[in-house]
């Protein structure tokens, strides 16, 4: 998908994490716009989260799976708020 962007922006929440001792689970929440390459006023826009389960490694915290949910995705032709002008 984002070989065929020109434009890609990613908003991100910050994740909670709940500790367990050396295990971990943290959600985060993301929100992606893109324009596709050869357009000028045509946006895509996916929101969604991320569920993770880490690990502590001895060389620190490391994702042991993560999953993807879509909350929502769709096209339109109205511009993101606080885009500058591309």
């Amino acid at each position: 998908m984002i070989a065929a962007l020109d434009l890609l922006v990613q908003m991100n929440a910050p994740a909670v994490v709940i500790l367990d001792g050396d295990k971990a689970t943290a959600r985060s929440y993301i929100r992606e716009t893109g324009r596709p390459k050869g357009t000028t006023n045509e946006w895509v826009e996916i929101v969604g989260y991320y569920d993770d389960r880490l690990i502590r490694t001895p060389q620190g915290w490391r994702f042991a799976h993560r999953t993807f949910t879509t909350v929502a995705s769709y096209r339109t032709t109205t511009k993101p708020a606080g885009l500058a002008s591309t």
